[in-house]
């Protein structure tokens, strides 16, 4: 785990939110316009290899890229509402050892100090060290899957020579089987096809077709199995100096049918605890939602948490943002951490714009509160969170209310 959590005082519509991450899963949810992108940038930020002391320096990832995330692919600022100053974030790191013996890392917008960027922002350490010498030293991916294209139908592409090892093409191929549900496939082979500098993509070809005619659901996975692998060959490679990386994923959902979805979610949490992976997304998805709170849940009953305790680290996460509004009219971005069956159905109940019920559909009736706190303690032995499921009433039950 690199990441425990993120204070925002002040980036846009979010004002003073902190939200906890997940050790190896973090959904973040909301609907179209909730900054769910922003923030997922705002994590990425402050990480990429950039020091030359470092052992992974220079080191790319499996389609050539650098381990770093660039400024363009996570913000689109306005000149007229992006100041200079009013963006402020803090990473709570989960050690020490990750950053300078410091578990914590500011961020600060600040100006661009370069011929013909007078008024452009740039995003540093609020400690104020020479750019690009502030970043946490650790490897992100940043993938935007939602504005993948189908390279069948995007003109001209040029193929690449095949940059997996023979036993990364095995893993490839029975990653994306199992993920696309597919049977079988007659001489399989992992291709790469490349379009411009900024995009180059994978996908699974056999004797009836290739990687250009790969549909946007599978280029989208092949893009992901890709940058998995990439951070496998860094823990296998660096051993210990590999202290584990971050995968940012913009639409997590884009272009997959339902049972890929929450196969994908179980396929994610695995990877990311066999190779340190932190994978960080944002998604629309009811069905991912789902599947992140089952895994949520799952974790409770076997781990037999105490869910009342809110610095616990889940493994896995999720992240609603909303919009809110002010008497003045102004709209701001709230959010909360989701673990709840619950809260899970209010969230779902709000992107759809359905209204919830506040009562759930059983009663419990109980005289006091002290009645109440057994019967929560006793279904908490056995990992259940009863309030989830029922509404609490107190009764009289005294002799005199007879």
């Amino acid at each position: 785990m690199i990441i425990q959590g993120i204070q925002i005082e002040k980036f846009r519509a979010i004002r003073n939110q902190e939200f906890r991450i997940g050790r190896r899963l973090t959904a973040i949810a909301g609907r179209n316009g909730t900054m769910k992108s922003t923030l997922l940038g705002m994590l990425g930020q402050p990480f990429s290899i950039s020091s030359t002391s470092n052992p992974m320096y220079g080191t790319k990832t499996i389609e050539g890229y650098n381990f770093r995330s660039q400024f363009q692919e996570k913000f689109c600022l306005s000149k007229e509402y992006d100041h200079i100053g009013e963006h402020v974030w803090t990473l709570k790191l989960c050690n020490s050892g990750l950053y300078n013996g410091k578990t914590e890392y500011t961020v600060k917008s600040a100006a661009r100090k370069q011929a013909g960027h007078a008024d452009s922002i740039r995003f540093i350490n609020a400690e104020g060290k020479a750019r690009g010498m502030g970043y946490i030293q650790l490897p992100v991916i940043y993938l935007s899957l939602g504005r993948l294209f189908p390279i069948g139908e995007s003109g001209k592409t040029k193929s690449l020579a095949s940059e997996f090892t023979e036993d990364e093409e095995k893993l490839y191929i029975k990653w994306y089987k199992e993920i696309l549900s597919i049977q079988s496939l007659k001489n399989p082979n992992v291709g790469l096809e490349k379009k411009d500098l900024k995009r180059v993509f994978t996908g699974v070809g056999d004797e009836t077709h290739d990687v250009t005619t790969c549909s946007a659901g599978e280029g989208n996975v092949g893009r992901v199995l890709t940058s998995i692998l990439s951070f496998k060959r860094l823990k296998d490679k660096y051993g210990r100096a590999y202290k584990g990386g971050i995968l940012l994923i913009d639409e997590l959902d884009a272009t997959l049918y339902g049972h890929a979805q929450k196969v994908f979610v179980r396929f994610l949490n695995e990877r990311a605890k066999d190779y340190k992976i932190q994978i960080i997304f944002t998604t629309h998805s009811p069905l991912i939602l789902r599947e992140v709170n089952n895994l949520q849940r799952k974790e409770v009953r076997e781990k037999q948490i105490d869910v009342d305790a809110v610095d616990y680290s889940y493994d896995n996460e999720i992240i609603y943002l909303t919009p809110k509004y002010t008497n003045d009219g102004n709209r701001i971005i709230k959010g909360d951490n989701i673990h709840s069956a619950v809260q899970l159905k209010a969230i779902l109940n709000d992107i759809e714009l359905k209204p919830t019920r506040i009562n759930q559909d059983i009663n419990l009736y109980l005289e006091d509160d002290r009645a109440t706190d057994f019967l929560k303690h006793i279904f908490r032995y056995k990992g259940i969170r009863v309030e989830n499921y029922v509404s609490f009433v107190e009764v009289d039950m005294s002799i005199e209310s007879v």
